[in-house]
């Protein structure tokens, strides 16, 4: 069986953005659910979810700072502001 090379590097670049989007997306879903909602949460990250160092120092920031850059577009932002208030 042969594999096609390019072929193989575009799956691998596809699931990546799929990995990275969604990641995002949870971490939109618990900044809502922990900051807006007020209700106490788990965020559960494991070692095999890490397709890209990014994620890693997207736990970091979480960590150190509270802040992911890049999370929120900003009027994705205003809204989540508007809705602590």
């Amino acid at each position: 069986m042969t594999v096609d090379l390019k072929n193989f590097l575009q799956f691998m670049k596809n699931l990546f953005f799929v990995e990275r989007g969604v990641i995002m997306v949870d971490l939109k879903r618990l900044y809502s659910t922990t900051g807006v909602k007020n209700r106490a949460t788990v965020f559960l990250f494991m070692d095999t979810q890490i397709v890209e160092e990014s994620f890693v120092e997207d736990i970091n920031n979480i960590l150190s700072s509270g802040e992911v850059s890049n999370l929120y577009r900003p009027e994705e932002f205003e809204e989540v502001c508007h809705g602590t208030t």
